[in-house]
């Protein structure tokens, strides 16, 4: 039983080793990896296009020119735009006189005055711009900046000027002083408050004017149901002129005093009255005066008639004795002012 069983055991390992030597050759064997087959990509078809037949760019037919005519243009067509301009020049009289541009050359201008048919040349730094309408204004806001012409222009403060600028809007219409005053009118009536107007400017400047044309238009649109308001205040002015008038280098009847004048509006909107508040006078030219200055007309105007008795009580003199530094009497009497 035990030879058997270690034969068998013998056997069992031959049998073994077989199977071994089998499984060491299996793994002997190279596995070579497979190979991948590509698919095959099919192409789309390709349609087949039929060439397009070349087109020749169109010629462009040469657009036929207007005839020609061997006319010259006109000279006045020909001179350049400064040509008749109207212009500002400096007057030895006058200070600045308008004129017309008749011809320019390197030296300066020729022209011809408005108010002549002379001629007259001026270099170019004494010729000044203008417009063709000699009123100069102009808005900067609510803020009306106007220059004195030194002329009379028909119908500038016309009662026909008046109703053209009644309810109108700054801008509507040209520059005037009318315009401002309508505004101020037309603010008291929608704000239900006070509305000022000032009036500024160096002498001769045209304050005076300016304040009686304000004075107007408002007299003239509601103001003729509470009678001659406007003739009443203008009325004052001699009076207060006379005290606050004086002669200076630029102006022999130069303003230097300051006035607040009010006008009074009913419920309605009429002018009801009016009067003067403020007088604000210049008081150091009654003790000294520049050289070619005045004092204040009343001054000349109170002694000018006096008698010899009454310069002796009051210890006054003739108008030439209060400034030495003047040599003659003629520049003291200054015609309608004494």
């Amino acid at each position: 039983m035990l030879r058997t069983l270690d034969k068998r055991q013998k056997g069992g390992g031959a049998s073994s080793t077989i199977e071994a030597a089998q499984v060491k050759a299996k793994s002997q064997v190279e596995v070579k990896p497979v190979e991948k087959v590509q698919p095959i990509r099919k192409e789309p078809p390709v349609e087949k296009v039929a060439p397009v037949p070349r087109q020749e760019p169109q010629r462009q037919v040469p657009r036929q020119q207007p005839a020609t005519s061997n006319k010259r243009a006109p000279i006045e067509d020909q001179l350049p735009p400064d040509y008749g301009r109207i212009v500002w020049i400096t007057d030895p009289v006058d200070g600045f006189s308008a004129a017309r541009i008749i011809d320019i050359s390197k030296s300066g201008f020729t022209l011809t005055p408005l108010d002549t048919e002379d001629t007259v040349a001026r270099r170019y730094e004494e010729v000044f711009s203008s417009e063709d309408d000699p009123r100069k204004s102009s808005y900067v806001a609510n803020i009306l900046i106007s220059i004195n012409p030194y002329q009379t222009i028909d119908g500038f403060y016309s009662t026909s000027k008046i109703k053209e600028y009644r309810g109108k809007s700054l801008g509507q219409k040209e520059p005037h002083i009318y315009a401002i005053a309508d505004k101020s009118y037309r603010e008291m009536k929608r704000n239900r408050k006070s509305q000022s107007i000032i009036v500024s400017g160096e002498s001769g400047a045209g304050k005076t004017e300016s304040q009686k044309a304000v004075l107007r238009y408002l007299c003239e649109n509601w103001g003729a149901e509470a009678g001659p308001i406007q003739q009443r205040l203008l009325e004052t002015n001699p009076i207060l002129e006379a005290f606050g008038n004086a002669k200076t280098l630029r102006n022999n009847n130069s303003s230097r005093f300051g006035k607040f004048v009010q006008i009074h509006f009913a419920n309605n909107g009429t002018v009801s009255g009016g009067f003067v508040s403020h007088y604000l006078l210049e008081t150091s030219r009654i003790c000294r005066q520049s050289s070619g200055e005045r004092n204040y007309h009343i001054f000349y105007q109170l002694i000018a008639g006096s008698s010899p008795e009454l310069f002796k009580y009051l210890s006054l003199g003739q108008p030439h004795c209060f400034n030495r530094k003047l040599s003659t009497e003629k520049v003291f009497r200054i015609k309608n002012y004494i």
